[in-house]
């Protein structure tokens, strides 16, 4: 109950509230402490007096019969009650200027690092943000959208992802992966000069729908850029010679029983060729990532280098 309590007065009160609750606490546990020595009664029966005292509930069933006991409860009716109430008055300004903050999208995130930012609301967005969500991984959403679009649950910054000062709030220098999901060419690259220019050592991830776009994010020095409309396209026409291959493609891209990680490499292994890296190690090894290139090692079977990564298939440990 306390841990619960304690975690409500986090959220919803300012800086202050803490000392607020130890005080009463304190001034309920010595209170009882006392009524109990005042009444001779049990220290069980005289907490229970204090906490229905010290709410305002007062049944009745247990009162002081002494003078001792009757101070006992007037200090406990001047320090516990105004305590309680002070208490109280400040979670619940706390939770209204939290949810205004929501409704005018000006969430702060003071304490959030190694998050995903991802700027923009369009349809491949929400799959970004439910798996995050089952991952249970940090993001904040960045988008000019009401508060009734994303859900309750999701942090949202409600504003223009291209504009720094929205981007400073959600604090893009620190984060860990910046996702760029826009309805437009213009505002993609609009956003992703910005985000380079606050968060030079940030990986970002385009997403668009244009060939163009993704050239010229290159010349930026953004060079994970997705097409959609090529991914689209690679995908139809691999179905067509193979009509399974898509099937599994989809399974790599849906399923929460594994998952495409990038591990490095293990020092025996460098200066190997891929083929036998793959038959060394114990994971599902898809490609390797050297310098800017991706190989999968079908055409050519790569050496395997000290700054090189490999792409696995990972099981996922609480599928």
């Amino acid at each position: 109950m306390f841990p619960l309590f304690s975690s409500l007065i986090r959220r919803y009160a300012p800086r202050g509230a803490l000392l607020v609750a130890l005080l009463a606490i304190i001034a309920i546990f010595a209170g009882a402490a006392a009524f109990s020595v005042a009444e001779h009664v049990s220290y069980g029966l005289a907490l229970y007096w204090a906490v229905t005292t010290a709410s305002t509930v007062g049944y009745g069933d247990v009162v002081p019969h002494n003078v001792v006991g009757r101070v006992v409860a007037v200090m406990m009716m001047v320090t516990a009650i105004p305590l309680l109430g002070a208490l109280f008055s400040l979670m619940a300004a706390g939770a209204i200027e939290l949810r205004m903050r929501r409704l005018l999208g000006m969430e702060r995130i003071p304490d959030m690092k190694d998050h995903t930012v991802i700027l923009g609301l369009q349809g491949e967005t929400r799959i970004v943000m439910e798996e995050l969500r089952k991952k249970k991984e940090r993001f904040v959403l960045v988008a000019d959208v009401d508060r009734d679009a994303v859900g309750e649950d999701a942090l949202l910054i409600q504003g223009d992802p291209s504009d720094e000062r929205t981007l400073r709030r959600a604090r893009v220098d620190v984060a860990q992966h910046i996702l760029i999901t826009l309805g437009s060419d213009g505002e993609v690259l609009e956003a992703a000069i910005a985000a380079r220019q606050l968060a030079p050592g940030v990986p970002i991830v385009v997403s668009t729908r244009s060939a163009k776009v993704a050239r010229a994010l290159a010349e930026l020095g953004i060079t994970r850029t997705l097409s959609a409309d090529e991914w689209i396209g690679h995908a139809l026409a691999k179905s067509l010679d193979a009509p399974h291959g898509a099937e599994l493609l989809k399974r790599l891209l849906d399923s929460n029983n594994y998952r495409i990680a990038e591990v490095g490499v293990e020092a025996s292994w460098v200066g190997r060729k891929l083929s036998e890296v793959r038959g060394l190690s114990r994971e599902v090894v898809l490609g390797v990532v050297s310098g800017a290139d991706t190989l999968v090692g079908v055409r050519q079977d790569p050496t395997v280098d000290q700054g090189s990564k490999l792409l696995v298939l990972q099981p996922v440990e609480d599928a």
